[in-house]
């Protein structure tokens, strides 16, 4: 089904959304000297795409030390699973270690329905979900990931710990009611 006004091969479909950012990546950037922060981001961006490819996801995009992911919603789980995994595969990379750095991630999960095209021989896409799980890993604390509403609604493996707390976001003219897996 082609999405209207968006041209051929864009499809609306119903998807979770991974946005996955590195703490304080400025500052390590000012304070390791250039190849070494090459190599590092070159094993920790490597790291999060296989482990996001290996859930299911399909990376869209990288700038600097942030990704995003999309999954069909039926591998919602997996994308959650794959939330946690890039925490832990963050955590033991060989060139943190080597350079005696400890580095942390935020990670923000949205889902709803998107638009997927490819545009310039690079699959992208479009909608709520992109945005919201943008800010979610925006608002994320270091080590935390944050799922929508519509996330926790559709995820009844998700730990009963868990607890739904509402934001603001400047862009979303509701409160964003995070939860935090």
């Amino acid at each position: 089904m082609f999405a209207r006004g968006a041209g051929p091969g864009a499809v609306r479909r119903d998807a979770a959304v991974l946005f996955v950012d590195l703490v304080d990546s400025t500052a390590l950037a000012h304070r390791l000297e250039l190849g070494d922060y090459a190599e590092l981001m070159s094993e920790m961006l490597q790291i999060l795409y296989l482990g996001l490819e290996a859930h299911g996801g399909t990376v869209l995009q990288h700038q600097g030390d942030a990704l995003v992911a999309q999954y069909d919603i039926a591998r919602l789980e997996a994308c959650l699973r794959s939330a946690q995994d890039c925490h832990r595969r963050i955590a033991s990379l060989s060139a943190a270690e080597r350079l005696g750095e400890r580095l942390t991630l935020r990670v923000g999960v949205a889902c709803g329905q998107i638009l997927s095209l490819t545009l310039g021989g690079q699959p992208t896409g479009y909608g709520r979900p992109f945005n919201l799980s943008r800010r979610l890993c925006t608002i994320a604390a270091p080590g935390e990931t944050l799922v929508c509403a519509d996330t926790y609604q559709l995820s009844p493996d998700l730990p009963a710990t868990a607890r739904p707390r509402s934001r603001r976001s400047r862009d979303f003219p509701l409160p964003v009611r995070p939860t935090r897996i």
